[in-house]
Protein backbone atom coordinates (compact mmCIF):
# COMPACT_ATOMS: atom_id res chain seq x y z
CA UNK A 1 0.00 0.00 0.00
CA UNK A 2 1.14 3.31 -1.15
CA UNK A 3 1.66 6.22 1.61
CA UNK A 4 1.20 10.35 1.03
CA UNK A 5 4.50 11.63 2.25
CA UNK A 6 5.60 15.27 2.80
CA UNK A 7 8.97 15.97 2.96
CA UNK A 8 11.00 18.96 3.47
CA UNK A 9 14.48 19.65 1.75
CA UNK A 10 17.40 21.62 3.19
CA UNK A 11 16.42 24.28 0.64
CA UNK A 12 13.54 25.13 2.11
CA UNK A 13 10.56 23.39 -0.17
CA UNK A 14 8.42 21.01 -0.08
CA UNK A 15 8.13 17.79 -2.07
CA UNK A 16 4.98 15.78 -1.90
CA UNK A 17 4.42 11.91 -3.42
CA UNK A 18 2.66 8.75 -3.27
CA UNK A 19 5.53 6.36 -1.89
CA UNK A 20 5.80 2.55 -0.28
CA UNK A 21 8.08 3.85 1.86
CA UNK A 22 8.72 7.48 3.40
CA UNK A 23 11.81 7.49 4.88
CA UNK A 24 13.43 6.33 1.47
CA UNK A 25 11.76 9.15 -0.38
CA UNK A 26 13.33 11.15 2.36
CA UNK A 27 16.67 9.72 1.85
CA UNK A 28 16.14 10.36 -2.07
CA UNK A 29 15.58 14.18 -1.09
CA UNK A 30 18.30 14.45 1.33
CA UNK A 31 20.65 13.33 -1.04
CA UNK A 32 20.03 15.70 -3.68
CA UNK A 33 19.81 19.01 -0.95
CA UNK A 34 21.69 17.90 1.74
CA UNK A 35 18.94 17.84 3.96
CA UNK A 36 15.36 16.32 4.32
CA UNK A 37 12.82 15.76 6.99
CA UNK A 38 9.44 14.45 7.04
CA UNK A 39 6.93 16.73 8.18
CA UNK A 40 3.69 14.04 7.23
CA UNK A 41 3.25 11.15 5.94
CA UNK A 42 0.26 8.58 6.24
CA UNK A 43 -1.94 6.22 4.40
CA UNK A 44 -5.05 7.69 2.27
CA UNK A 45 -8.97 6.60 3.37
CA UNK A 46 -9.77 3.32 1.08
CA UNK A 47 -11.59 4.27 -1.86
CA UNK A 48 -9.65 7.67 -2.72
CA UNK A 49 -7.06 8.49 -4.92
CA UNK A 50 -3.80 8.83 -3.63
CA UNK A 51 -2.75 10.55 -7.17
CA UNK A 52 -5.68 13.17 -6.59
CA UNK A 53 -5.13 14.00 -2.73
CA UNK A 54 -1.34 14.64 -4.11
CA UNK A 55 -2.37 17.08 -6.12
CA UNK A 56 -4.81 18.74 -4.07
CA UNK A 57 -2.15 18.67 -1.07
CA UNK A 58 0.46 20.60 -3.52
CA UNK A 59 -2.00 22.74 -5.16
CA UNK A 60 -4.10 24.17 -1.93
CA UNK A 61 -1.97 23.44 1.16
CA UNK A 62 1.77 23.22 1.24
CA UNK A 63 1.51 27.21 -0.54
CA UNK A 64 -0.02 28.36 2.51
CA UNK A 65 2.89 27.11 4.98
CA UNK A 66 6.58 27.41 4.91
CA UNK A 67 8.95 24.42 5.23
CA UNK A 68 11.14 24.15 8.18
CA UNK A 69 12.06 21.70 10.44
CA UNK A 70 9.01 22.47 13.14
CA UNK A 71 6.52 22.19 10.50
CA UNK A 72 5.13 18.90 11.65
CA UNK A 73 4.13 20.13 15.05
CA UNK A 74 2.25 23.10 13.99
CA UNK A 75 -1.31 22.72 14.50
CA UNK A 76 -2.66 24.82 11.33
CA UNK A 77 -0.27 22.44 9.35
CA UNK A 78 -1.05 19.17 11.02
CA UNK A 79 -5.41 20.20 10.70
CA UNK A 80 -4.82 21.29 6.97
CA UNK A 81 -3.17 17.94 5.96
CA UNK A 82 -5.96 16.02 7.94
CA UNK A 83 -8.76 17.51 6.57
CA UNK A 84 -7.70 17.01 2.82
CA UNK A 85 -6.42 13.57 3.24
CA UNK A 86 -9.18 12.57 5.88
CA UNK A 87 -11.84 15.12 6.48
CA UNK A 88 -12.98 15.56 2.88
CA UNK A 89 -13.32 12.21 1.85
CA UNK A 90 -14.96 11.24 4.88
CA UNK A 91 -17.87 14.35 4.60
CA UNK A 92 -18.39 12.94 0.92
CA UNK A 93 -19.14 9.35 1.91
CA UNK A 94 -20.54 10.47 5.20
CA UNK A 95 -23.30 13.23 3.15
CA UNK A 96 -24.01 10.60 0.58
CA UNK A 97 -25.41 7.90 2.75
CA UNK A 98 -27.38 10.38 4.47
CA UNK A 99 -28.44 11.58 1.44
CA UNK A 100 -29.36 7.95 0.11
CA UNK A 101 -30.71 7.47 3.27
CA UNK A 102 -33.39 10.33 3.19
CA UNK A 103 -34.27 9.66 -0.57
CA UNK A 104 -35.24 6.56 0.41
CA UNK A 105 -37.04 7.47 3.92
CA UNK A 106 -38.89 9.94 1.96
CA UNK A 107 -40.14 7.56 -1.08
CA UNK A 108 -38.74 10.21 -3.63
CA UNK A 109 -36.45 7.43 -4.69
CA UNK A 110 -40.27 5.74 -5.91
CA UNK A 111 -41.61 8.87 -7.18
CA UNK A 112 -37.98 9.28 -9.21
CA UNK A 113 -37.82 5.80 -10.41
CA UNK A 114 -42.14 6.19 -11.46
CA UNK A 115 -41.31 8.77 -13.29
CA UNK A 116 -38.73 7.15 -15.02
CA UNK A 117 -40.38 3.89 -15.98
CA UNK A 118 -41.51 3.88 -19.81
CA UNK A 119 -45.44 3.77 -20.20
CA UNK A 120 -47.08 0.11 -19.96
CA UNK A 121 -48.19 -1.02 -23.71
CA UNK A 122 -51.81 -2.02 -24.09
CA UNK A 123 -52.17 -5.90 -23.63
CA UNK A 124 -54.54 -8.01 -25.77
CA UNK A 125 -56.03 -10.91 -24.85
CA UNK A 126 -55.58 -13.74 -27.74
CA UNK A 127 -58.11 -16.66 -28.42
CA UNK A 128 -61.61 -14.15 -27.82
CA UNK A 129 -63.01 -12.91 -30.98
Amino acid sequence: MKMIAIVCDGAGAFHCACVKNPDLFRREIAAKTGAGFIAWAGTPIHGTSPQTLVADIERLVLPCFTAGPGLQHDLHFTMAIFWMVFGKPLAVIISARIVRSIWRVTGIAFLWNLRRRPAKAETRELGHG
